[in-house]
């Protein structure tokens, strides 16, 4: 019977510990590094065709403590990249994806698609964090369907 109020007393104390340490991580992020950013809403809007999508015009500095600080941007498609190179990557290479094609934690010019570029072909980064291949075709077919030709379209599927 010794034990029981022990216990209580250690599970009570792990509850108040883990309590703490939540706390703790949320303050830190909050004070530490106020320029943290993950899956914002703030960074997608709703298109009436593609779901959740990136928003167009965007420029964010995405930081995560210890592992990235990068500025990514979208043109006016909402598609990652510069606005001054959407047409002529449009008339290259087509590289949808979910969020690892997409490429928060690097720089744009370290996207895949734009690393093609050291290979001749210009690419179009058309990925979306949380997209899946249903999504990424709907891109396709839509961009299809507004007379965009690409020269090849490469679907990234990644877990």
């Amino acid at each position: 019977m010794a034990g029981r109020p022990l216990a209580r007393r250690l599970a009570g104390g792990l509850i108040v510990a883990v309590v703490l340490a939540l706390a703790g991580e949320g303050l830190f992020r909050v004070a530490v590094f106020p320029d943290w950013r993950s899956l914002r809403q703030d960074v997608f809007e709703r298109h009436p065709i593609y779901g959740t999508f990136n928003r167009p015009n965007l420029t964010l500095r995405r930081l995560s403590p210890g592992n990235f600080d990068t500025v990514i941007h979208t043109n006016a498609m909402g598609f990652r990249g510069r606005e001054a190179d959407r047409a002529a990557e449009l008339a290259g290479v087509w590289v949808g994806g979910d969020s690892n094609t997409f490429a928060a934690g690097v720089e744009d010019d370290q996207t895949f698609a734009h690393l093609l570029r050291d290979h001749g072909y210009l690419a179009a980064n058309l990925a979306c964090e949380g997209h899946d291949i249903s999504n990424q075709t709907l891109v396709v077919r839509d961009l299809i369907r507004r007379g965009y030709r690409p020269r090849a379209v490469v679907l990234v599927l990644s877990q």
